[in-house]
């Protein structure tokens, strides 16, 4: 999570997205580490440029475009780290929307690519929109 608040940061100063995400270490203190960075991330997009355009997966694309990788990849991931912990993460419906309809438009073979998303899972008829979004993208629900 730290690590994709500071691909965020990287890309607001000028860098691309599009590779791998490195390990990042927090040390002892992973709370700390996150709230430092989710602080500086804050701040530099309070300032940014969206429309300064940056190298991503996808292409030359606006920085408003750019940041919506890692701003999705955080709330999948709190899904991770919640299901990892026991406990249940439900994603606004607007927000779920919002990422499966982006991540829907995207050629399958960037959508389920290594270090993307693995092949969709079965959910239950049921399911509620985080549920599923989260068996579209490959995660065992």
């Amino acid at each position: 999570m730290v690590g994709v608040l500071e691909i965020g940061v990287s890309a607001i100063r000028g860098g691309s997205l599009g590779g791998s995400l490195s390990p990042v270490s927090v040390g002892d203190d992973p709370v700390g580490a996150w709230e430092r960075t989710a602080a500086v991330f804050r701040s530099e997009v309070a300032d940014a440029d969206l429309d300064a355009v940056r190298e991503t997966a996808l292409g030359a694309q606006p920085l408003s475009f750019a940041l919506t990788f890692p701003t999705f990849d955080l709330f999948l991931h709190s899904w991770d780290l919640g299901r990892a912990t026991g406990q249940e993460v439900r994603i606004p419906d607007d927000v779920v929307s919002w990422i499966d309809g982006f991540l829907r438009q995207l050629p399958p073979e960037r959508l389920r690519s290594p270090n993307t998303f693995g092949p969709e899972q079965p959910a239950p008829a049921d399911a509620d929109p985080t549920t599923r979004l989260m068996a579209f993208l490959g995660r065992s629900v």
